[in-house]
């Protein structure tokens, strides 16, 4: 079944993916899709992706989606653009949902893309996409977690099996610098007790 779903998601993103690389326009995925390509497997039919796109990007991007056979509202998405939000595409071929979100251009965003990585899905020997690092995918999900009351049970269980996957080879240090940046540092310290990676 994650076969098939790992599959799904790679040819899902493949379109965008490729538009962006035509385009010059940095992204990273994040959300579950990372978490997988971090190690930890679970079910999912949405692709989150940070992304650096543009005013002038968008005309290109909407006419590349669009022979793809995406849905894509170009207002939505300069609005996006604009505000410094997301919007959503959706392939049509697939049923799989994309949310771009804008990048905010704050320094913790300049190195979660200046530090994206490719990544794989399960065992294709072939890289899917650029996807944040294990140790930003972890402080955005906090983030996330946080403004959401620190009240998901997935969110949380997500960061703990993504931390205990990666385990010692993470930049703890890296992260400890940035939580304070995101009002994170309490709940990076508690993850990392829960998934015994606190140094004693």
């Amino acid at each position: 079944m994650f076969q098939e779903q790992n599959q799904r998601l790679k040819l899902s993103m493949k379109p965008v993916r490729e538009s962006f690389e035509r385009l010059g326009v940095v992204y990273a995925v994040g959300g579950a899709v990372a978490g997988i390509a971090h190690g930890y497997t679970r079910f999912t039919m949405d692709i989150d992706i940070v992304a650096d796109l543009r005013l002038e990007h968008i005309a290109a991007f909407v006419e590349d989606l669009e022979v793809a056979n995406f849905f894509v509202d170009e207002w939505m998405i300069r609005d996006a653009i604009r505000w410094k939000r997301s919007f959503n595409v959706l392939n049509e071929n697939t049923g799989v949902k994309l949310d771009v979100f804008i990048s905010k251009g704050r320094p913790f965003d300049q190195q979660l893309l200046a530090r994206r990585e490719m990544g794989y899905l399960g065992s294709d020997p072939e890289p899917a996409f650029e996807v944040e690092s294990a140790e930003d995918y972890v402080l955005s999900k906090l983030s996330w977690y946080r403004q959401g009351g620190d009240a998901s049970d997935r969110q949380w269980n997500d960061i703990l099996s993504v931390l205990k996957v990666q385990s010692f080879s993470l930049d703890t240090r890296y992260m400890e610098k940035w939580a304070p940046e995101l009002g994170v540092a309490d709940l990076l310290d508690k993850a990392l007790d829960q998934a015994g990676l606190k140094e004693e």
